[in-house]
């Protein structure tokens, strides 16, 4: 596109906003949030230098200008133009007679959990290209769905996808990680001991339904953060006060603690908050079924490695899930 910064995702924000003629519409059919929509359009205009669609106040429906009009056809060619190359990119790779598995996952899954995994798999298959990215949580599905990775590990509530095979690893408590001198008494604490001015929140964590309803139940939005941070890594760094405090899944406060337990220590909460569900996402194109077999096993071995983990039993539905990509 002469040299212009834009992305397969923003050109196919853009058509997707043509094609639904509403921005919540687009989002829900990419499965972006409407902020994510916005911003890829916000982006693509000021690529371009012009304005591709009209917003009617008071309208959740939107419309071309005559320029976004103008626009379709290379916007739709650009569309044809990648899905071709990742297909023939697919052919060209398979042919070569290697494996290759293209793994996504956000930053934190990176650090704390795919590099233990990862160390697993790769002996068994010595071949295998491994091409690990980080992905914002957000562009993960559609991500997958465009064939951009064959695999996605990914935290939180995962939408149902045509094309994407869901498969839940684990869960894991939330629990409450604070000052080594903190104030809190006991090893289980109740919501109400937790001083609100003084709690520091993850900001950017990806949304569980039950654990938002837990929070408006029992942390109501008249409490006000003492901070909020849009990165967990920071987390320790504003844990300094006695009465500061923060929730975090349980993997993250162990991993805190094991590298300043002189500063940190954690405590559980009542009522327990809903666990952080830790899922496994497959395209169901993806042809080395082996290689997604072997994951697996390096997954539950990982698992059984750590007793604070509670492994999801893929029975039921979910054993249906397994076998379908297997």
């Amino acid at each position: 596109m002469g040299g212009l910064a834009v992305n397969d995702r923003i050109i196919r924000t853009f058509l997707a906003i043509a094609e639904e003629k509403s921005m919540a519409a687009a989002g829900s059919k990419l499965h972006f949030s409407q902020q994510v929509v916005s911003e890829h359009l916000k982006q693509l205009e000021e690529e371009l230098g012009v304005q591709l669609v009209l917003r009617r106040r008071g309208s959740r429906q939107v419309a071309l200008t005559r320029d976004g009009s103008d626009f379709m056809p290379l916007a739709r060619s650009w569309a044809a133009f990648q899905d071709s190359f990742a297909e023939r990119v697919e052919k060209f790779t398979r042919s070569r007679d290697r494996k290759v598995l293209r793994l996504a996952a956000s930053s934190s899954a990176h650090q704390y959990i795919i590099s233990h995994i990862v160390h697993k798999l790769m002996p068994v298959f010595p071949e295998l290209e491994l091409r690990l990215s980080v992905v914002e949580i957000s562009d993960m599905l559609s991500a997958i769905a465009s064939r951009a990775f064959d695999a996605a590990f990914m935290f939180e509530t995962v939408p149902a996808h045509p094309s994407i095979t869901v498969i839940p690893l684990f869960r894991e408590e939330r629990c409450v990680l604070c000052p080594a001198n903190t104030r809190l008494s006991g090893r289980t604490v109740a919501v109400g001991e937790l001083p609100p001015q003084y709690e520091v929140i993850y900001s950017n964590q990806t949304h569980n339904p039950a654990y938002d309803l837990w929070r408006v139940r029992n942390l109501p939005d008249e409490r006000k953060p003492y901070l909020k941070v849009d990165s967990m890594m920071s987390i320790p760094n504003y844990l300094t006060d006695p009465c500061s405090w923060a929730i975090v899944p349980i993997s993250v406060a162990l991993q805190f603690i094991s590298q300043s337990p002189e500063k940190l220590t954690l405590r559980h909460i009542v009522p327990t908050p809903e666990p952080r569900t830790f899922s496994l996402l497959i395209a169901d194109n993806y042809p080395e079924k082996e290689v997604i077999q072997e994951l697996l096993c390096c997954c539950d071995e990982y698992i059984a490695e750590r007793p604070y983990l509670e492994k999801v039993l893929r029975n039921g539905k979910e054993s249906v899930e397994t076998a379908k990509i297997l």
